[in-house]
């Protein structure tokens, strides 16, 4: 656990400027437009 940690503390300010923000972007996207399917 707190290797993945280390991990993601390097990796993750690497990921956040291009792929990380857009795969939260679609996936909350994708979420959002499930529950509105749901309503």
């Amino acid at each position: 656990m707190i290797i993945l940690f280390k991990l993601l503390s390097v990796y993750f300010p690497l990921l956040r400027r291009s792929d990380l923000d857009r795969i939260s972007k679609s996936y909350f996207y994708n979420r959002i437009q499930k529950k509105e399917k749901k309503l």
